[in-house]
């Protein structure tokens, strides 16, 4: 007896020290709600073995908000509230997140534990007749009879799904539908402001038996002025000046060329790689124009010439520049190329010219500062150029101001032989008259 008296002592002894504790956490009573604008749900929280504060917060406040924006257990197994309340139609997910002080009985933090509750707002709808047979004589029509946005074309993907791109200067469109059946509404219609980007509106047709019909408009606001915008650019009276992106293989045709100069704008025409970053610009200002014909603008940084324009340059480090056009550009215009990459903020470079008739290097511009990693110099004639902190010997300058000089000075000998003629001319028959006897 006394033996099983000893087990039962020695059992007891073992099992009183371990205390047993269940898993801690808490639950909400719906993960999932469907509400109208203005209509409010309350939704229970319950803790299993916790105690601590929980967060609240929504993803979208303007579809829906949750209060209060905490609540505090105080005791393990009990339970709070919070109230949701619909702001708009669309869909919002409230969090439940457990903060640092949000524990288990035997202290175990569960801080980051969340739960979350998605929201769906609908939009209220008339209450359906009770009468079945009333409700079988409303029309189910929800087509789309017409639908269009003022000043452009929709370009139609299929029944529900259209899209549209405008222009970088185009902040707004207006928005127009009809449906088929006259007893059906429509929205969604009106003034949409656009931000930069994809803009996706939705036109919503509701008939009279309450099904819907979603159509979406994908309308994609340019990030910048494109060259196809050129003509809308141009006629903008508002734009003395601005940027067009261009692409590697664009060209300026002599008829917007002839458009530039009537316009008398200066246009900056800007090659972007992946990473938008600025590579080369041309700069054409209207003012300037005079005779000009189609051009392309692509621009490379590669030569077949290395080997001649080495030696030429008494074996100078450079940058090479290939015009792709060959030939005369508009009076006026202007290249701006990244150099960043081979010259170093502040450095001063000279541009040659590269002959590939006569095999020469001829002088186009000499003391330019690279800044932000860019240099800037007119061009009037496309070919292959070369760019080096070197100076060049035996390269002749093509000094204008001496070419003009030399114009005046020939001029003036024109005028003054012309002078000397007319004065001969004048005096020859003064002196016959000397001649004659009285």
């Amino acid at each position: 007896m006394k033996k099983k008296y000893l087990i039962i002592l020695l059992l007891t002894m073992i099992i009183i020290p371990f205390k047993v504790f269940a898993a801690g956490g808490f639950s909400v009573s719906t993960t999932s709600i469907s509400m109208y604008p203005g209509e409010t749900k309350t939704i229970t929280i319950s803790t299993n073995n916790a105690v601590g504060k929980l967060n609240i917060s929504s993803s979208n406040g303007g579809v829906a908000s949750a209060s209060p924006g905490s609540i505090f257990i105080q005791n393990p197994g009990s339970s709070g509230s919070i109230t949701i309340t619909g702001n708009s139609v669309g869909t919002a997910t409230i969090s439940i997140v457990a903060s640092d002080n949000f524990a288990t009985m035997d202290e175990e933090i569960l801080a980051g534990q969340a739960k979350t509750i998605t929201v769906n707002v609908v939009e209220k709808t008339e209450p359906q007749p009770s009468n079945p047979q009333s409700q079988n004589n409303l029309s189910k029509n929800n087509n789309i009879k017409s639908l269009s946005v003022e000043g452009y074309e929709l370009v139609k993907l299929d029944n529900n799904n259209y899209t549209l791109t405008v222009s970088n200067d185009v902040t707004s469109i207006n928005v127009n539908a009809t449906a088929e059946d006259s007893k059906a509404k429509v929205s969604g219609t009106g003034v949409k402001e656009l931000t930069v980007g994809e803009n996706n509106i939705e036109v919503i047709i509701t008939s009279e038996s309450g099904s819907q019909n979603k159509i979406t408009i994908k309308v994609t606001r340019k990030d910048g002025y494109y060259l196809e915008d050129l003509d809308s650019v141009l006629k903008n009276e508002k734009l003395q000046d601005a940027d067009i992106i261009i692409k590697t293989d664009s060209k300026i045709t002599q008829e917007q060329l002839n458009q530039i100069k009537d316009s008398k704008k200066t246009l900056r025409f800007n090659y972007y790689d992946d990473n938008k970053k600025l590579i080369y610009s041309w700069t054409i200002n209207g003012k300037e124009i005079k005779d000009n014909q189609e051009f392309t603008t692509s621009i490379t940084f590669a030569t077949e010439n290395v080997k001649e324009i080495y030696k030429l340059s008494n074996y100078a480090d450079g940058l090479y520049v290939n015009f792709k056009h060959t030939g005369d550009l508009p009076k006026g215009t202007k290249i701006k190329l990244y150099v960043g990459d081979k010259f170093e903020n502040e450095s001063i470079v000279n541009v040659y010219h590269y002959n590939n008739t006569e095999k020469t290097l001829d002088f186009i511009k000499d003391n330019l500062k690279v800044s932000d990693g860019y240099i800037e110099f007119d061009v009037e004639h496309c070919s292959e150029y070369f760019v080096t902190m070197s100076t060049i010997d035996n390269v002749v300058k093509k000094d204008t101001s001496s070419n003009i000089f030399m114009i005046f000075t020939i001029i003036e000998l024109i005028v003054i032989i012309g002078l000397v003629a007319f004065i001969f001319i004048k005096l020859k028959p003064l002196k016959k008259d000397n001649n004659v006897d009285i």
